[in-house]
């Protein structure tokens, strides 16, 4: 999600973070070419950030160090190149989003008993989807969860509530894990897809009631395109939780977990080098399923032998 402003009114710790998109009569069909059109509009602004990366074919993050020079990029941007660029503040730049599972009440009585409502932009009940086997479609149902935006891009943990008598947790938002059942890809829906038709069982060109062997489509494994167990899955798993607890944006969140994967030994800075996460033996997903243990736990055995 992006958000366009005017300026980062907040300052913190790490990037701030921009994203610079051309528009679509000044971008070519190749991204590097895009990566230099940038470059050179940027450079003849005098514009300089301390991280250029490109997202996709014709959008760029800018990265800044310092909340004055991301700000003045935007001025600059804005008042000189608006026919060649447009920018955008990043969302996680601004805000942070949580959700909220102890209120057992509506969002108006939540609102009247919190303590401090500035930071807050926006509350909601989160939906699920379900399916309807009456009109054979899948309809959106709300929750008893609230999701919550929140000023600044370190999400606060508690809410006080009640004039500071108690508070309510807040948990970073996992997004789910969008796929396509019509190609059965991830990361969009059905309604947007332009690619053909896929079988969910055998990964062929769709074609009614299948008997073939298993194969997904994602990963080539044995298993249905709609296994929860798929590698691709759970990559795509993995990259959310990053995106959720870190606050950041889907292509950084990538790049995190690929340079997870690439690299064994990885220093890792959250701020300076948050683009370099350490490489865990196990999913970002998996790690709040592991049972808590304590390091350095001594157990009364180990007590006994130091005594003797």
């Amino acid at each position: 999600m992006e958000m366009q402003s005017i300026k980062i009114e907040t300052d913190y710790m790490g990037y701030k973070t921009l994203r610079c998109k051309l528009v679509p009569n000044k971008d070519c069909d190749k991204k590097g070419k895009n990566y230099v059109k940038i470059m050179m509009a940027l450079h003849k602004i005098r514009c300089f950030p301390d991280v250029l990366v490109m997202d996709q074919f014709n959008l760029a993050s800018l990265k800044f160090k310092e909340i004055t020079e991301a700000n003045l990029c935007i001025e600059k941007i804005n008042k000189e190149l608006q026919d060649i660029l447009k920018v955008y503040i990043d969302r996680c730049t601004i805000t942070s989003k949580g959700v909220i599972t102890d209120w057992p009440f509506n969002i108006q009585e939540l609102w009247e008993a919190l303590e401090s409502r500035d930071d807050i932009v926006q509350l909601e009940k989160m939906k699920r989807k379900v399916y309807n086997p009456e009109k054979k479609e899948s309809l959106f149902k709300e929750t008893d969860n609230i999701i919550i935006m929140m000023k600044g891009n370190r999400l606060a943990t508690k809410l006080k509530i009640y004039e500071g008598m108690g508070y309510l947790k807040v948990r970073p938002y996992i997004e789910t894990v969008k796929q396509c059942y019509n190609c059965f890809r991830f990361g969009h829906m059905k309604t947007v897809c332009k690619r053909e038709a896929k079988c969910p069982v055998c990964g062929a060109e769709a074609h009614g009631l299948c008997n073939e062997p298993l194969k997904c489509c994602n990963c080539d494994g044995s298993h249905r395109s709609t296994y929860k167990g798929c590698s691709v899955y759970q990559r795509n798993r993995d990259i959310k939780v990053i995106m959720a607890y870190d606050n950041v944006s889907y292509h950084d969140a990538v790049r995190m977990i690929t340079d997870q994967e690439e690299t064994s030994e990885v220093r890792y800075d959250r701020y300076e080098a948050r683009m370099r996460s350490p490489r865990l033996p196990v999913s970002y997903a998996d790690i709040g399923k592991q049972p808590f243990k304590v390091s350095g736990e001594v157990t009364p055995e180990k007590r006994r032998e130091e005594v003797k």
